[in-house]
């Protein structure tokens, strides 16, 4: 959503502080000066209203488990189909599959899945591996590459892309491995980062030269230095036993990241202007967030994939010490094996494991992801 204001100042001999979070065009016309004022992203003042437009289910999603969107298309893995589908979602109410990608070793029990240019990079806990999959012809994806590790990949939850290297989580490692998918026919381990504070790894997400990583058995987060690849360290953690008591999603917008923590129930804001002592700032606990798992921040507003309470949850963080719950949607589809969840624009994206579906959601406001 893009909103102008224009305001008009008479008199140049005057001198006017302005201090601007947004894109500001100045120009002086006849003595006077005329601001345009652009302000893109979540629309001002507009509260989300998330409404389902349109749903899609096949054999193809068969315990659709990890979702990812790009451009018009979402790309959805699917642990028992053994796939990776291209779904048309340039009609939001008739998502269509266009696409997919099957093998029964490469693409086994996959779990997660990030894209990057051209590539999908899907990794697999039960099959301890990360492949890489050409999505360059949406309707023709195809592997091209795989690395399977018993002991550096084992457990692969999740997978972040950043440059020529893919960060997998080990849930069961207790690690971040990176693995070098420069050559993404031969996809390599470049650096395993074992410690005791990634035990049961899930979750990450990369900001620049950081990466943020969710644990639910130290119940934390840590912040990772990837800024050389070769040698990632971790320079700051968060722990709370309590409140992160099964941390599993992380997002992360601007100065803050949003953590949920599915055995707790809660979804915690944690100020990271300093990584190396990331603090907290506030958090909810609430049925509504009844085994949270993926969270999604976009503006003023977090969503998140509540599993056990078969919801989508939007909670209202303008007020990092003191997070509301402004709304939810409830299906039974979303449920509690899920954890798919991608934003794009106005819509959001879930995948339904029990139901072999792929939900697309009309969110009533931009987020400007």
């Amino acid at each position: 959503m893009r909103k102008m204001l224009k305001s008009t100042f008479m008199g140049i001999a005057s001198v006017c502080a302005l201090t601007l979070s947004f894109p500001v065009i100045a120009q002086q016309i006849s003595g006077s000066v005329t601001l345009e004022i652009q302000v893109t992203g979540e629309t001002a003042g507009a509260v989300p209203n998330p409404v389902i437009v349109g749903s899609i289910a096949s054999a193809q999603l068969d315990g659709a488990s990890a979702v990812a969107v790009s451009g018009s298309y979402a790309y959805v893995v699917s642990k028992f189909a053994n796939t990776l589908t291209v779904i048309d979602i340039s009609d939001p109410t008739n998502p269509t599959i266009v696409g997919s990608a099957y093998h029964a070793v490469d693409l086994n029990a996959a779990d997660g899945i990030a894209i990057s240019g051209s590539y999908a990079y899907v990794v697999s806990y039960a099959t301890t591996s990360l492949t890489v999959v050409d999505i360059s012809n949406p309707t023709a994806p195809a592997v091209r590459g795989r690395i399977a590790s018993s002991f550096q990949l084992n457990g692969a939850w999740d997978v972040a892309v950043s440059g020529s290297n893919a960060f997998v989580t080990g849930q069961m490692g207790d690690r971040v491995t990176v693995v070098d998918v420069s050559d993404p026919s031969s996809p390599m381990i470049a650096r395993p980062l074992p410690d005791t504070r990634f035990d049961g790894a899930r979750d990450i997400r990369i900001v620049g030269s950081l990466a943020y990583v969710a644990a639910d058995q130290s119940d934390g987060i840590s912040v990772v230095d990837i800024s050389n690849p070769a040698a990632p360290s971790i320079v700051g953690n968060l722990r709370s036993p309590r409140n992160y008591d099964g941390a599993w999603g992380v997002s992360v917008s601007g100065s803050r990241a949003y953590l949920s923590a599915t055995t707790s129930d809660s979804l915690n804001v944690i100020d990271i202007s300093n990584s190396a002592a990331p603090s907290a700032l506030g958090r909810i606990s609430s049925a509504d967030l009844n085994g949270v798992r993926t969270v999604v921040a976009a503006g003023s507003y977090v969503y998140a994939y509540s599993g056990l309470a078969n919801k989508l949850t939007v909670v209202d963080v303008s007020d990092p010490a003191a997070p509301t719950i402004a709304t939810s949607l409830t299906d039974v589809r979303f449920d509690n094996a899920s954890r798919g969840l991608a934003i794009s624009g106005s819509h959001a994206y879930m995948t339904s494991f029990r139901g072999d579906a792929l939900i697309v959601i009309d969110l009533g406001v931009d987020t400007g992801l």
